[in-house]
């Protein structure tokens, strides 16, 4: 402090500051006693905490709760950081003794007590150990009164339209005269009846009920998401936006996946049998069987080229990874050769390693090789020189070691017969075998990403295991294919799986909704649930490969029966070739049946995801046409023959519609279930009334969800139709908070009429509508200010005003304390001795009255929440918002902060 300037105090937040700063420093020593200088561990570790404190995890768990704080902290630790780091932290709470702070002014005296609460492992004795604190402060409120640190009334929304109705323009074949007649008319008041009388107006209500066939496509292509046909693909690898192919007899093929689900083909660069493919930067590098190892210019992957070669004797080239600037392949019966590839342009061979299998998959971590040795086994090679490669260790648990991960401390083995096998290669030189998880099929392929394993499991078709517990691992999902001995190798990224799948090329499946199959599923099991229909309608499955099935009979649309329906529809797998007129004509059948409702609208949704391969689609549309029937399309991916889909539609009055994916699939079927009731609509009328309108008299009208609906029978030029009801506004009621004008009938009533073409058309009615003026009340509470004069003394001011248009009368103001952060009714709230009977206040209407607001000064003999509420017993019947209003007086606030200790270092 400096000394002969002008004085000044030290408040006693100042003061703690100080106080806490100093106890801290003295009471902690250094917070580092050694530094791990090979990792920077350290500072990863304060990263960590200082993440922690800027999200606020710190403060929440402190605060919410302390005694398991430290567990919380210690398991947050564990997520950041691999498994070999291990940490223990402590919590302090340090609660403000304020009447010996202010007098001793030290840390003892300011913060006498403390609770302590530990978790973790033991701090090691035998090594490098990083020790670190945090101080976290509970933010506490002003000591003052605060007007806005409450918000306790939830702001009250007016709901005066119910969900809009679409409107459709069309020919109009009559010269309809709306009217509308409306008393009084002028002006409306709250509570006041209010008569409407229509005519010639008549929304729709009833409609007739529906028939409806889903017919779905279950050939083979629907067991994956996006495809692009090659010759023979063996392995996979994706870099950014491009995926390229080792396609075998076929060499190396370039892929543009900027939009996954729709892969573009791009260039091929021929080759003798290419196996593998590992992407570096501008080069990707083939395992090329007994052409050896080769590396391709892909800066370009619209133009491909060889940079160089390199064949050895007897070399049968499966795998080959890069790590650094050199280049290893798992050579077959030759074992493992490691290349100088730091120049791609000129690959020079280093070393050799016999491995006594068929060296086939490989991973690098730069120090040692990873190997999938066959019928050997798995293996570890050490190549830290790669002029001089040595074993390490191996371990043989039958199967066929084909492709290697290594993640981690684990090397995850894509085994053959046995599925997943995972390996602890921890000591290179001493592995150990943990968790498998035997799939079905060869398990050729793995991508590990995160905590999930995906194996490419040939004719089992693709997996993703969970891996969190290397040693039992479990299933998320397995992503069938009817087809044998197919997935051969995959790679993860951005969601997305993309598969080397044999004689069927690139596929490439969206993980989160999986094969078009079970996008189909979900979106189909939707649309059955779509909520808009009613009980006499109908609906039943129909599928086809190379020939149509009917899965599911017609049945009417109650609980039972769509539970039923959905699990007929997912039963549905894929496999075989394309035959849509098959499927239309099982549904046509179905719809024409004994089953199906003479009087019902009739509907076939016909999804596909390729073109035809047989039959005549076109044929059988025009015989659904025949028998009254509309067929919607759906074309669902990149390989669908949108000509062929959208003549069908066309032939039967329909629309056709393209899914790029599973969320637009879902679209398509919502916008087709609303279509399908759009259509089958028939003329009635229907009024809406918006919401906290009370109707009075309804006219004979039946009120359904709220809306008037009229029968109008059938309108013509001599027959009008005409109708009257009555409605009132309550003035208590949120609609009389926030209007100022009505328009009548109402927004969203319309006129709905069938044309002489047979066509539905519809008139928005509210277009030829005028607002009426409405006129409310509306008192409202406002606590302009606060002062604290001392802990028992505070003083405030109170505002009451009308702000509405009718004059209020007589009304109560009540004051209450609040419970903790509570005013509202109910909440425990403490009743006060103030009170005050509000006069009549004028309304904006009153031009001979002024006297619209009133003004109270209050004195209050307890600090806290102080609350005003007018009209608390809703004796007079007003806009109910803005009616309870509080202040927040608290002399001194309770200081309380935490101390965070913790400690991390590596087993």
């Amino acid at each position: 402090m400096n000394s002969g300037n002008k004085g000044f105090t030290f408040s006693l937040d100042s003061m703690l500051a100080l106080i806490i700063v100093t106890g801290i420093i003295l009471s902690s020593g250094i917070f580092f006693t050694e530094k791990k200088t090979e990792i920077n561990f350290g500072g990863e570790i304060e990263s960590a905490f200082n993440a922690m404190d800027e999200t606020a995890f710190l403060l929440t768990e402190v605060d919410s709760n302390i005694s398991g704080a430290p567990e919380s902290i210690y398991n947050k630790l564990l997520f950041f950081f691999p498994e070999y780091f291990d940490f223990n932290v402590s919590v302090k709470q340090f609660d403000l003794n304020s009447t010996e702070c202010r007098t001793g002014q030290t840390f003892d005296d300011c913060f006498p007590d403390f609770n302590e609460f530990t978790y973790g492992s033991q701090i090691p004795l035998d090594k490098t150990v990083y020790h670190g604190k945090k101080i976290v402060m509970k933010r506490q409120p002003p000591g003052e009164c605060d007007t806005n640190i409450l918000q306790l009334m939830a702001s009250h929304e007016m709901i005066f339209n119910k969900e809009n109705i679409i409107f459709f323009d069309g020919p109009e074949d009559l010269n309809f005269v709306f009217d509308v007649n409306v008393t009084p008319s002028d002006a409306i008041e709250c509570d006041q009846n209010i008569t409407i009388n229509l005519s010639a107006s008549f929304p729709p209500s009833y409609r007739r009920p529906v028939d409806i066939m889903l017919v779905v496509d279950k050939s083979g292509s629907m067991s994956w998401g996006g495809r692009v046909d090659t010759t023979e693909a063996w392995a996979v690898d994706v870099d950014g936006d491009y995926a390229y192919i080792a396609d075998y007899s076929s060499g190396i093929r370039s892929f543009d996946i900027s939009t996954p689900l729709t892969p573009q083909y791009l260039d091929r660069y021929d080759t003798s049998r290419a196996y593998d493919v590992f992407v570096d930067g501008s080069y990707a590098y083939l395992a090329d069987y007994s052409s050896g190892v080769r590396s391709i210019t892909i800066s370009n992957p619209n133009n491909m080229n060889q940079a160089d070669r390199v064949d050895l004797s007897s070399n049968y080239s499966y795998g080959v990874v890069k790590s650094g600037d050199y280049l290893y392949a798992a050579n077959g019966g030759r074992g493992v050769d490691s290349y100088n590839a730091s120049n791609p342009n000129n690959m020079k061979q280093l070393d050799n390693y016999n491995t006594p299998g068929s060296a086939w998959g490989i991973d690098s971590d730069g120090t040692y090789l990873y190997v999938g040795d066959n019928w050997s086994g798995f293996r570890v090679l050490n190549v830290s020189n790669p002029n001089n490669i040595t074993n390490e260790d191996s371990m043989d648990l039958g199967g066929t070691a084909y492709r290697v991960k290594k993640t981690g401390n684990y090397a995850f083995v894509a085994n053959g017969s046995r599925g997943l096998d995972i390996f602890d290669v921890s000591t290179p030189n001493n592995i150990s075998a943990r968790g498998n998880y035997n799939t079905t099929g060869t398990a050729y392929g793995i991508d590990v990403v995160g905590n999930t394993a995906y194996i490419a499991s040939g004719s089992g078709g693709l997996y993703a295991i969970n891996v969190s517990d290397v040693d039992n691992p479990f299933l998320i999902k397995q992503y069938e294919t009817p087809y044998s001995d197919l997935y051969k190798d995959v790679k993860v990224k951005d969601g997305y799986a993309f598969i080397a799948a044999d004689q069927y090329g690139l596929i490439v499946l969206e993980l989160s909704s999986g094969t078009k199959m079970d996008a189909v599923h979900a979106s189909g099991n939707a649309f059955i649930d779509f909520n808009e229909w009613k009980p006499s309608d109908q609906m039943g499955i129909a599928s086809f490969n190379t020939s149509g099935t009917l899965d599911s009979q017609l049945k009417k649309l109650d609980d039972t029966n769509k539970t039923q329906l959905k699990n007929d529809l997912n039963a549905i797998m894929p496999g075989g070739g394309t035959d849509i007129e098959s499927g239309i004509r099982t549904a046509t059948t179905e719809l024409t049946s004994i089953r199906a409702n003479d009087y019902a609208i009739k509907f076939q949704v016909v999804l596909s995801d390729g073109q035809s391969t047989e039959g005549n689609s076109l044929s059988a549309a025009q015989d659904a046409a025949l028998e009254g029937i509309v067929i919607y399309t759906i074309g669902f991916g990149g390989d669908v023959d949108e000509t062929e889909l959208q003549n069908i539609a066309n032939a039967t009055d329909g629309n056709y519609y393209f899914a790029s994916d599973a969320n637009a699939l879902m679209d398509i079927y919502n916008m087709i279930a609303d279509k399908i009731q759009a259509q089958a609509t028939d003329s009635n009328v229907t009024i809406v009334i918006p919401a906290n309108i009370t109707i009075v008299e309804d006219g004979n009208a039946t009120v359904i969800d709220g809306n008037l609906v009229f029968d109008a029978g059938n309108i013509t030029p001599e027959t009008p139709w005409t109708a009257s009801y009555i409605i009132n506004i309550p003035c208590d009621s949120n609609l009389s908070c926030e209007t100022s004008s009505i328009s009548f009938p109402g927004n969203g009533s319309f006129l709905s009429y069938v044309d002489v073409n047979g066509e539905t058309q519809i008139i928005d009615w509210n277009s030829f509508t005028v607002p009426i003026p409405f006129y409310k009340r509306d008192i409202t509470v406002n606590i302009l200010s606060g002062e604290i004069l001392s802990e028992t003394d505070i003083f405030v001011d109170v505002n009451v005003s009308n702000i509405g248009d009718l004059n209020t009368g007589e009304t109560d103001l009540n004051f209450y304390l609040g419970n903790d952060s509570v005013c509202s009714v109910g909440a425990g709230r403490t009743l006060l001795g103030n009170y005050h009977l509000v006069p009549e206040l004028c309304g904006g209407n009153d031009e001979e009255c002024s006297f619209s607001t009133v003004i109270y000064n209050e004195y209050f003999y307890s600090q806290g929440i102080i609350c005003a509420e007018v009209n608390p017993n809703r004796n007079l019947r007003e806009c109910p918002n803005n009616n309870l209003d509080s202040i927040h007086c608290y002399l001194a606030p309770k200081t309380q902060f935490y101390v965070i200790e913790y400690s991390g270092w590596i087993k």
